[in-house]
């Protein structure tokens, strides 16, 4: 089976596949097996003479990526959250909405997918690797991967100090643009840049849904805001570690200090919205595609929107009486000549 269209086969952005020199052949020649995890393993390859890194990921089974509730209480199919959570498509997703805008520069360039032949298989089994968790009703289907941009190893860790301000705006307009990377740690970074989106929500999804049935109001908040906690939790293990090149922009106030308020609703309210609109994510407009190049608009959450909306009302009242009046004067200047 070759790559033919872009998937997945779902409502919101999509990833095309990647395009060989010769697609009769589509020769991949593994080098070098970089490492791996519960979803994926990942390897240096070799395509039309370039360098690349290949993400090749396991069938999981939708209970491991969904609460069990929501299949059980028939609140989503299983070709819903396989659409939506199943790892391979929480890339294809990612990056596809990251193509559409024009805003690859908030990830490791990504180049497209792959479906593996039996004979990149047969080469796989040679090098170890036969088990990507294929059931039975998946055991026909052909091993799916993501071609990267192949970042070297130089020995300087996944990020410098002088990445941080810019990694920590890269999660702001990632969450703007109604991605949510939910795997935000060290280990994801490569010279700064996100290298994976195995778990990442994107809009429209089910988790970034403000009126969802399937998932409490609280739960899509949390979704919402989980990148910047995470993000805070990574800055703090680096300023444990860099004594002396520590990073102060945290995203959330002191979670301490929180726990010791009696009402913990008001400080979860507090904390989500203590710069400004939180829920970026869920707010995204994913059904009008434009070009973020430029600052991404600001979303605002339902409650400051109906202010917003009670102002305009009130302003647009006042004006009405002010036209009123001016009309009411130009008639009675036409009636006394001077």
């Amino acid at each position: 089976m070759q790559a033919s269209r872009p998937l997945p086969w779902f409502r919101g952005p999509k990833l095309g596949p990647f395009k060989f020199r010769d697609e009769a052949n589509r020769d991949i020649t593994f080098l070098e097996h970089l490492g791996g995890g519960v979803h994926a393993e990942v390897f240096r390859v070799m395509i039309d003479d370039s360098i690349y890194a290949l993400k090749l990921f396991r069938f999981v089974h939708p209970t491991m990526v969904i609460q069990p509730n929501v299949l059980r209480d028939g609140t989503a199919s299983i070709e819903d959250v396989i659409n939506q959570n199943d790892p391979f498509h929480c890339e294809c997703r990612a990056y596809g909405r990251l193509k559409e805008v024009g805003r690859e520069d908030l990830a490791v360039h990504c180049y497209g997918y792959v479906l593996l032949s039996r004979r990149h298989e047969h080469d796989l089994a040679q090098l170890g690797f036969t088990d990507w968790d294929r059931r039975d009703a998946v055991k026909d289907r052909p091993i799916r991967g993501i071609v990267k941009e192949y970042i070297a190893d130089d020995g300087s860790g996944p990020f410098t100090f002088e990445m941080l301000p810019r990694m920590r705006q890269d999660i702001i307009d990632l969450n703007r643009l109604g991605i949510v990377v939910w795997d935000v740690r060290a280990d994801n970074y490569r010279a700064g840049r996100i290298v994976d989106f195995s778990q990442a929500h994107t809009a429209p999804h089910m988790e970034l849904d403000w009126n969802s049935t399937a998932y409490a109001r609280s739960q899509v908040m949390d979704c919402c805001v989980r990148d910047r906690a995470c993000f805070d939790d990574m800055i703090e293990e680096w300023n444990e570690n860099h004594p002396d090149q520590k990073f102060w922009r945290r995203f959330m106030p002191n979670l301490a200090f929180g726990q010791r308020l009696r009402d913990m609703t008001r400080y979860r309210e507090s904390l989500y919205r203590q710069e400004g609109a939180k829920f970026d994510a869920a707010f995204y407009d994913w059904e009008k595609k434009r070009s973020t190049s430029s600052s991404p608009r600001a979303v605002q959450s339902p409650r400051s929107d109906r202010k917003t909306r009670r102002e305009r009302a009130t302003n647009g009242s006042v004006s009405k009486k002010r036209n009123v009046r001016r009309r009411g004067r130009r008639r009675g200047t036409a009636n006394h000549p001077g």
